[in-house]
This record gives structure tokens, sequence and C-alpha cells, in this order.
């Protein structure tokens, strides 16, 4: 199904997806570690102040907004949705690894308690891989007047440093180790 709604890239966006699937701690480490490199990198080679969500947000929305102009807005929602719901479940997983490695003895939260933790393991990998997704499902809409290789590369940096080429056409530059 997500093959099919994410047009010509559906091979790769599957490929990503599966394998976000699979995040365990050692990646979302990872993740979390190139999101931040990224950040920086973004920051410091601005030629004034940049606020780095602005722009993550602007790229998301080129990259949306090519979408839509292609007839693929529902084929976002849908795979953004299925990421969205995926990623509550690892997030519990991770946060749950983390607890019992970190406090064998101690049971760990239940109910909201557990949501609200998860939550916010959440936020090591669900931006940088909701963005990989979003901008590979674009990524044949790449034109300077709609959704620009600046914008793509924007999006998917985080995941090729921390995981590999989203795309295999995509140059990976460096890459991070969970530390």
């Amino acid at each position: 199904m997500l093959t099919a709604a994410a047009g010509p890239q559906g091979t790769q966006v599957r490929a990503v997806f599966e394998k976000a699937s699979a995040i365990g701690l050692h990646e979302s480490l990872a993740l979390r570690k190139a999101t931040d490199l990224h950040q920086k990198f973004v920051t410091d080679n601005a030629p004034e102040q940049v606020d780095y969500g602005e722009l993550g947000l602007a790229a998301m929305t080129l990259a949306v907004n090519a979408a839509a102009a292609a007839g693929r807005q529902d084929a976002l929602d849908q795979l953004l949705g299925s990421w969205r719901s995926l990623s509550q479940a690892i997030a519990t997983d991770l946060f749950l690894q983390m607890y019992r490695r970190s406090r064998p003895d101690s049971p760990p939260p239940s109910g909201a308690a557990l949501e609200r933790a998860a939550s916010a393991a959440a936020s090591s990998f669900e931006l940088p891989v909701g963005h990989a997704l979003v901008a590979l499902a674009a990524r044949d809409l790449i034109d300077d007047d709609g959704f620009p290789q600046d914008a793509y590369d924007f999006l998917t940096t985080p995941w090729s440093w921390a995981v590999g080429a989203a795309h295999p056409d995509d140059d990976t530059g460096q890459t991070v180790e969970g530390s």
C-alpha cells in the first residue's frame, strides 16, 4: 500500500519505512545525534541566525505542496499516518528497553505515564524519519520552482547521516554513530 501511495519512489519509500520500523536504541541515538549535528551545521553556516525548526517546516511545506500539485496529497497523508502509528509503538518499546536497562529492579510506568515517556522517546527519530519519508515520496517532483533539491537534501540529511542514503542515487556525505 505504501509503495503504491508514494508513486515512482514507492520502492525506496517502502525500504526506508521498513528500516525505520526496525529502529532500535542504537539507531535512535544515531538519528538524534545526526539531527543535532545537522542543526548545528545549518546554524553555523547560515549568514544570520536561523530557526532550524522553521527551515524544516518550510522544506516540508514545499514537499507537501509538490506532492499535492501532482495529486499525491492523500498518499502523503496515508504515509505519515502509518508512520505516526508505528512510531508510537517503536517509542514505547524503546522507552521500555531504556528503562529496563537503567533500572532493572524497578517496574516500568504504565498507562498515561508510559504514553508520556514514550512520546518523549519518540523525539529522537519521529521527525527525521517523517521528514525523510515525505521528501523521498516527492523526490521525483524536485524542481527549482516547486520542490527544490536543497529542501530535499535538508529533509533527508539526518536520516542519511545516521542510517544511509534514503534513495540509491543520494549522496550520503558523512555518517554518525549513536553515542
